[in-house]
């Protein structure tokens, strides 16, 4: 018992004393009022990020573009050109975007835009990278009427062949629909999908699991007396099947899902209310919750905003498995932001490291946030930022490799890795046999090295071979129970 708490309070310190370090330069906007980094998104190892400018006007009026970078040795390199939209609003005015797991695909949509002379009917488009260069994949998803506001959201497959749009509608309550890649046809899978009020923006923030079968979607006006409400889906046999009862808000008008989340196998969902009071005045605040037998149940506290109007929550991102959130303030000390990670310990949400401040009052920073697959790598949009010139926007990656270096032990499990260091093979015995069990390598910067899958095993003969001499961190699931080990490999 001692040893085990002399291990918790080394880890309690560890997490403490670790640190957000900015991975290579700053990433501005071209020029004034670009608004470059008001929607980001990371790959799942954090090396690949795609970024939207909402305002630049180099064609017309509010035209937008988007850039997609990878890091190259601590130096984000541009992949492919900017994709430049070609008249007014094409890609700018709140443009989401989603990547998937590798980089190679990502999802812009534009709900402002007049497709096919519909006003606000918007539009959703999907590229992939081909030989360096961004080709699109099939034609355009649009909306069929004025004010449909296609690609309110957008959400994004690991493999991106399925895609989740929201369409908030200013002339109905909003929907949403998923399409599917068949054969370069994106065909819609099962019907829209509506809340049933008649009130609210339905489709405001969507958040698909890795392999598209579950959905969550929120009308952060919806609800009684503007709550907020959430609500989960998952497709089965081609119809879209609501999990669990609606998440509401807590009080009236806290527009709760105004930002959400979802974990990779669709069970953790993170909500955020930039109105939700936490002893303050539209301080913003964010709860997690978990399936558990159909049922929605919130892990430990409601993560609370600091001061009055700091609309804490607006953007949030989990991790791969829900363990790790990132939570945006932009409006945290006159606008200059700030962004907080938080951990799930054995049911409380621990902060990671001191807040990541924004350098100046009203440059937004934290207003867009993604996390890559670990919770180790982290993107931050500051739409207002002015380096570049007023408002040109601006967007920062950090790293804490400490996120994922768990002291060697799990709390409840007899876990264990030996030898270890050691040059070609090492054995994980898990302590009883699990039906399932998942292990992902990392390398100390979180890049996901490979990702493997065991059934009705009680340990596992690891082949180090392939792997460079260094420190790694194995990530491993086994049904309920989870640990991470360092690996040395001499």
């Amino acid at each position: 018992m001692k040893k085990l708490l002399l291990i918790f309070l080394l880890l309690q310190s560890f997490i403490s004393n670790a640190q957000w370090t900015q991975v290579g330069q700053d990433l501005n906007g071209n020029t004034s009022n670009d608004v470059f980094g008001r929607s980001l998104s990371l790959s799942d190892d954090g090396s690949v990020l795609v970024i939207a400018s909402d305002f630049n006007n180099n064609n017309s009026n509010n035209s937008g573009y988007i850039k997609v970078y990878e890091n190259i040795s601590d130096t984000w390199v541009q992949l492919g050109s900017a994709i430049v939209g070609v008249d007014q609003g094409d890609l700018g005015v709140s443009s989401p975007v989603s990547m998937n797991a590798d980089g190679s695909i990502f999802s812009i949509g534009v709900p402002a835009y007049h497709s096919n002379g519909l006003l606000n009917s918007g539009y959703v488009r999907i590229y992939e990278y081909v030989s360096g260069n961004w080709i699109q994949i099939g034609s355009d998803i649009i909306g069929e009427v004025a004010g449909d506001r296609v690609g309110s959201s957008v959400s994004i497959s690991d493999d991106g062949n399925i895609i989740a749009i929201g369409a908030t509608g200013t002339t109905s309550f909003g929907f949403a629909r998923v399409y599917e890649n068949i054969a370069g046809t994106w065909t819609q899978i099962g019907a829209d999908i509506n809340d049933g009020s008649s009130s609210g923006s339905f489709g405001y923030s969507i958040s698909l699991s890795n392999n598209g079968s579950i959905v969550a979607i929120s009308n952060p006006s919806g609800g009684e007396f503007s709550k907020g409400l959430t609500r989960i889906y998952e497709n089965i046999a081609g119809d879209w099947i609501q999990i669990g009862g609606d998440i509401n808000g807590e009080s009236n008008s806290d527009r709760s899902g105004w930002s959400l989340d979802i974990s990779d196998d669709g069970n953790i969902v993170a909500i955020g209310s930039i109105y939700g009071s936490n002893g303050t005045v539209d301080s913003g605040h964010v709860r997690v919750f978990e399936n558990i037998a159909n049922v929605w149940t919130q892990i430990g506290s409601t993560i609370g905003g600091q001061d009055d109007s700091d609309w804490f929550g607006l953007s949030l991102s989990l991790n791969n498995d829900g363990s790790i959130v990132a939570i945006g303030s932009f409006f945290h000390d006159s606008s200059r932001g700030h962004v907080r990670v938080y951990e799930n310990q054995s049911g409380s949400w621990v902060q990671i490291d001191n807040d990541i401040d924004g350098d100046y009052v009203g440059e937004s920073f934290g207003y867009s946030v993604s996390l890559n697959n670990s919770g180790s790598i982290m993107a931050i949009g500051a739409r207002s930022n002015d380096d570049n010139g007023s408002n040109s926007g601006q967007v920062r990656v950090y790293t804490n490799p400490s996120v994922l270096s768990i002291v060697e032990t799990n709390f409840g499990e007899s876990f264990s890795i030996y030898p270890n260091p050691s040059y070609l093979h090492t054995n994980i015995n898990l302590g009883k046999m699990y039906s399932n069990v998942s292990l992902n390598i990392f390398d100390v910067t979180g890049k996901l090295i490979s990702s493997r899958e065991y059934q009705n095993k009680d340990s596992i003969r690891l082949d180090k071979g392939s792997l460079n001499s260094g420190i790694y961190l194995v990530k491993i699931n086994a049904q309920d129970s989870f640990t991470t080990l360092k690996l040395i490999k001499k």
